[in-house]
């Protein structure tokens, strides 16, 4: 017979149990982004959103919607300074690369942070993108919004 669990798990369950009370940082905040962005920023248990996008009009928009609570970063490194989950929502894998390569780059991000990708990317090229976060001392999850 087949396996049923117990609980459901609720994605947003799953943050809450990840970064209880911390910083996060979410870069890309396009049609999928902004929106997740605005849920990531509603969780009570998260103390302060850094948010990131080369367009600075949604990340000011959230930081209104969000007052007090999310920030809107005037450059990558800056967006991810001491946040223990950075979130990612970018058009292809690429584009996460060339993030996190400025990021390991200018040695921005905080050790042992968790870096969770929700780019519909490219699957193989996500090992990639594992490899050189974890040169970083940061844990790659790639979580793909399809």
């Amino acid at each position: 017979r087949p396996h049923v669990p117990q609980k459901p798990v609720k994605m947003r369950r799953t943050f809450v149990a990840l970064a209880p009370t911390k910083k996060a940082s979410f870069i890309g905040l396009g049609a999928i982004g902004k929106v997740l962005a605005g849920r990531v920023a509603g969780a009570e248990e998260l103390s302060s959103l850094s948010v990131f996008d080369l367009n600075p009009a949604p990340g000011k928009s959230l930081e209104e919607s969000h007052a007090g609570k999310v920030t809107s970063a005037t450059d990558l490194a800056d967006a991810v300074s001491d946040a223990q989950v950075i979130l990612t929502c970018l058009p292809r894998s690429s584009n996460v690369k060339s993030v996190a390569d400025e990021l390991v780059a200018k040695q921005a991000l905080a050790p042992g942070s968790v870096w969770v990708d929700c780019t519909s990317g490219d699957p193989t090229f996500a090992a990639t993108i594992a490899g050189v976060l974890e040169e970083a001392g940061c844990t790659y999850i790639d979580a793909a919004v399809s």
